[in-house]
């Protein structure tokens, strides 16, 4: 019990160890009857585990997320804030923080003397990302003095407020959400890259990516022909997919009936990608959510695919894969999402390839996300 980090000692006897409960929410300060998540710290870490340094936590608390905070970082739990009582002036100091895996972050923020948000869990910083059991862990560094240092003062005592968050692209969870939509799947990792460009190049015009999404082989090979007499099994199909459930009699006759006039009451164009996109985006309440969850698991899926974006997969997702993917996000529902964990299993065990690295672990199972 009280073993966050999983060395086999419990925290409280550790001085550069400390659990601390916090509200799975952004803005713990609003929200006090948030449920709870566990986020464990470690202080002269060394891959997670305590090396009995003089390194001292203390003050360890959770703030909100600040109000300047950029929209591409989520910060499910706000900030984390701590001091760390190293007792070696100017000395640079390993960390490692620990949170379930229920929680998907892909990096500890911190902002640099410019302002600038910085991943410090990135290799190219010294960091690290590991899924290890059913918790991520992220490894970073803080000197003293420096940059990242928030009293800015080699004292002995490096103090720090940082955010373990999910950086997300607007232009790519629009994407995303076209594939769930049309396609009943997250992006694969390269198709997510092409889309993001093509809709970057037309100006974030989502309505003429969808028509080029509504023309493409995985498309005809889904729906086949899309005519007056196949758009009430069309329109179903996009409910199934998005909401677990049929279209509603009066919806279907509403969107059959644009698509036979070839336009909206409004003069809008009704084709198959203009119906899909009016169901996505006008879903409302428990369809909202759903919707919400299905783009975060997808979110994950994606990322766990090529976490640094490199083009060096950990797991390649192709065609054969793609009905077992379908079916398992049709799956998600909206109170129980899979946790990280959950995904990357789902992967290994349906999409990955012999050799794929995302099945090799290494010391206590865990698997390395990022190179």
């Amino acid at each position: 019990m009280g073993d966050g980090n999983g060395d086999g000692v419990v925290d409280r006897n550790q001085q550069d160890v400390a659990s601390v409960p916090f509200l799975n929410t952004p803005m713990p300060s609003m929200e006090p009857d948030a449920p709870l998540v566990f986020v464990s710290l470690t202080g002269g870490s060394d891959r997670g585990k305590s090396t009995g340094s003089d390194t001292r936590l203390t003050n360890v608390r959770q703030l909100d997320k600040p109000e300047d905070a950029p929209d591409s970082l989520d910060m499910p739990v706000g900030m984390i804030a701590f001091d760390a009582i190293t007792n070696q002036v100017g000395a640079e100091e390993n960390f490692s923080l620990y949170i379930d895996g229920s929680v998907a972050v892909n990096g500890y923020w911190k902002q640099d003397v410019g302002e600038n948000w910085i991943n410090l869990a990135s290799p190219e910083r010294g960091g690290m990302i590991v899924l290890e059991g059913n918790k991520l862990r992220l490894d970073f560094k803080l000197t003293d003095g420096g940059e990242f240092d928030a009293d800015g003062v080699a004292n002995g005592i490096i103090s720090d407020p940082g955010t373990l968050s999910f950086e997300r692209d607007e232009l790519e969870d629009q994407v995303q959400s076209l594939y769930i939509a049309y396609y009943q799947r997250p992006a694969d990792s390269g198709g997510l890259a092409f889309w993001t460009t093509q809709l970057a190049e037309r100006g974030g015009d989502i309505a003429l990516i969808a028509e080029s999404f509504a023309n493409t082989e995985e498309s005809r090979a889904l729906y086949g022909d899309i005519n007056e007499k196949s758009v009430t099994d069309f329109i179903n199909t996009m409910y199934e997919g998005l909401f677990n459930c049929a279209a509603e009699q009066e919806g279907v006759d509403f969107y059959q009936s644009a698509f036979i006039n070839g336009a909206y009451e409004d003069g809008r164009a009704a084709t198959p990608a203009s119906l899909m996109l009016d169901i996505l985006t006008g879903a409302r309440g428990g369809d909202e959510l759903l919707i919400s969850n299905k783009l975060d698991v997808a979110r994950t899926f994606t990322w766990l695919q090529d976490p640094d974006k490199d083009g060096s997969l950990l797991a390649q997702f192709d065609a054969p894969d793609i009905e077992a993917v379908r079916n398992w996000l049709h799956d998600i529902d909206a109170t129980s999402p899979p946790s990280v964990a959950d995904i990357r299993d789902f992967i290994v065990d349906n999409v990955a390839n012999e050799g794929d690295l995302i099945t090799v672990t290494g010391d206590a199972g865990t698997t390395a996300l990022l190179f």
